[in-house]
């Protein structure tokens, strides 16, 4: 158990390292940055982004997309191994935000588990990391969202030496995180 826990542990540390370093890149803070979509450089400064985004999900296999929001003139930038259509991204982005709780220990990072993307079809993880300005202390400017398969979960409970068990992931105040219930059978049948 106390294993479990730390691998677990380490996991969270190593997605909230790799939030941290994507939301200090120059090109996600001009993109966050800016009041007006009109303004000259912004479409320039979004492939950037992208190409900054593409770079990440190609050296994190395990992440289905990454995208980046700008709250202040509603736009985003979207990559991954899976079309936006396909993760249902639009549609499931606000439900599993407003879903999502604040990751323990971990600053203002929040998760969400659940199947809201991919039209419920699956279970996925997805980080939400407000990105702030390098500038300007405390200025919140844009939102990291950061969505991966499920297989921590997997992996914690595979080959435990019990017949049967149970896992749940929950918050530290009891809401269950993790919301489905899996019985898996041990060893020889």
């Amino acid at each position: 158990l106390e294993f479990r826990r730390v691998l677990f542990r380490s996991w969270l540390d190593n997605n909230k390292n790799i939030l941290m370093a994507m939301q200090t890149n120059p090109a996600l803070q001009r993109f966050c940055s800016y009041d007006d979509k009109a303004i000259q450089g912004y479409l320039p400064n979004k492939k950037e982004v992208l190409n900054y985004i593409d770079s990440q999900i190609n050296m994190y296999s395990y992440m289905n997309f990454i995208s980046v929001i700008n709250q202040k003139v509603n736009s985003y930038v979207y990559n991954g191994n899976h079309s936006i259509t396909n993760t249902g991204y639009e549609e499931a982005f606000s439900k599993s935000y407003e879903e999502s709780v604040i990751a323990k220990n971990i600053g203002e990072t929040r998760i969400y588990f659940g199947n809201s993307f991919f039209g419920g079809s699956r279970y996925s993880i997805t980080f939400y990391q407000p990105v702030y300005s390098v500038t300007t202390i405390n200025k919140q400017i844009g939102m990291i969202g950061i969505n991966m398969n499920d297989k921590m979960f997997q992996s914690i409970s595979e080959n435990v030496g019990v017949d049967t068990m149970k896992t749940f992931v929950t918050t530290t105040n009891g809401k269950l995180l993790n919301g489905r219930s899996e019985e898996r059978r041990v060893g020889k049948e």
